[in-house]
C-alpha cells in the first residue's frame, strides 16, 4: 500500500512575518484557471550530481524575461539548456521552444520567442557528461507559466503599498516577498530575499522565509540549510519561537523526501517547544496530525510515488 503525505494548507504553513499576519490569503491568485501550479511543498532539489533547476522552478513569471539558473555538477564543463512547452495535460513535450549550450551555471533567455499565457514551460539542463536535469526527483513539478493579465493588476495595487518607512531593509523585503508569493510568484520571491542572506542577514524570519520558498519550489537541500540557519539564529537569540518555526520547517522537508523517522523526531521536537506558549494550540494540533499521518505511512510502507519520465522525449537525455 502506498500513502501519499500531504502537506498542510498553504496559508497554515507560510506566513512571513513571526506574528504571523495571515489577513490575506496566500496563493489568492486567479492563475488556477489556467491549470495552475503545484502548491505546498514539492520533491526535488536533493541530488549534488545533477544539474536540477534552481530558476524559474515551478513558479509563475510575470514575463519572458528571466535568468535560468541550475545546480552545477562538478564533473561538468558544459551545459545544454532547452526550453519546452509541454502539452495541455502536461504529459509530454510538444515543442522545443529554445536551445543553447553555455559553460556556467546560468543563462538569460530574453524572450527570443514570445512565451504564451496560459501554456506550461519545463526548463531541462544537460551536462557536457550527459546527466540530465530530468533525473532530479522533483522535475515534472519544475515548470512555470507567466501570470494572467489580471492578476498582475491585483500585484501592481499591492505594490503600492510599498516602500513603508516604519520598515526596515529586510522587514521591507519580507512585505515584498510576501506579495509577490500571494501571486504565486515564487521566484521573484526569492528574489528579493536570496541578497539579505548572501550578505548574512540576521533576521531569522529570512531565513525561514527562504527555508519555505525553497520547499514549495522543490529546492530541498537549500530549503533545509535555511531552516538550519535559521534555528541557529533563533537559538542564539534565545527565541523559542523562531526555533520551533525552524525545526517545523525541516522536519517538512524530511517528511518531503521520505525521511519519515528524521521528521517525527523534529515535529516532536518543534511541539515540545511550541508548548511553553499558551497561543500555539492550532500549531500544535497541526503538528500532531502530522505525525500521525507519518506514523501511517510508516506502517502502511510509504514510498515515493514515481513520476513521469520525460528524460525518455529528449535526444539529449541518457
Amino acid at each position: 500500500m502506498m500513502l501519499l503525505i500531504m502537506p498542510e494548507a498553504r496559508a497554515d504553513l507560510l506566513c512571513f512575518f513571526r506574528i504571523r499576519r495571515c489577513q490575506d490569503q496566500i496563493g489568492r491568485a486567479s492563475n488556477r484557471q489556467g491549470g495552475g501550479l503545484r502548491t505546498g511543498r514539492a520533491r526535488g532539489g536533493s541530488q549534488a550530481n545533477v544539474p536540477y533547476v534552481i530558476s524559474p522552478r515551478n513558479t509563475w513569471l510575470v514575463d519572458d524575461h528571466f535568468t535560468i539558473r541550475w545546480n552545477p555538477v562538478s564533473a561538468a564543463t558544459r551545459y545544454t539548456v532547452s526550453l519546452w512547452r509541454l502539452s495541455d495535460e502536461r504529459d509530454e513535450r510538444d515543442w522545443l521552444v529554445w536551445r543553447t549550450t553555455v559553460d556556467g551555471a546560468q543563462v538569460d533567455y530574453q524572450g527570443q520567442i514570445p512565451l504564451q499565457r496560459g501554456r506550461y514551460y519545463s526548463i531541462e539542463v544537460v551536462t557536457d557528461t550527459g546527466v540530465s536535469s530530468c533525473l532530479d526527483e522533483g522535475f515534472d513539478q519544475s515548470g512555470f507559466e507567466l501570470i494572467f493579465p489580471e492578476d498582475m493588476t491585483v500585484l501592481e495595487a499591492d505594490l503600492h503599498r510599498l516602500p513603508r518607512p516604519e520598515l526596515s531593509p529586510e522587514e521591507e523585503a519580507l512585505e515584498l516577498a510576501s506579495l509577490y508569493l500571494r501571486e504565486d510568484l515564487i521566484a521573484a520571491a526569492v528574489e528579493v530575499l536570496e541578497p539579505f542572506a548572501a550578505n548574512g542577514a540576521n533576521n531569522p524570519v529570512v531565513y525561514e522565509a527562504l527555508g519555505d520558498l525553497y520547499s514549495y519550489a522543490g529546492l530541498n537541500d537549500l530549503s533545509a540549510q535555511h531552516y538550519q540557519k535559521a534555528g541557529y539564529l533563533s537559538t542564539v537569540r534565545g527565541d523559542i519561537l523562531g526555533q520551533a518555526i525552524a525545526l517545523n520547517g525541516l522536519a517538512e522537508v524530511n517528511a518531503t523526501l521520505g525521511k519519515l523517522d528524521d521528521a517525527i523526531r523534529l515535529f516532536s521536537e518543534a511541539e515540545s517547544l511550541y508548548r511553553t506558549f499558551d497561543n500555539q494550540g492550532p500549531q500544535i494540533a497541526s503538528i500532531q496530525r502530522r505525525i500521525k499521518t507519518l506514523e501511517l505511512a510508516k506502517q502502511s510502507d510509504y514510498v515515493q510515488p514515481d513520476t513521469q519520465n520525460f528524460c525518455e522525449l529528449s535526444e539529449l537525455s541518457l
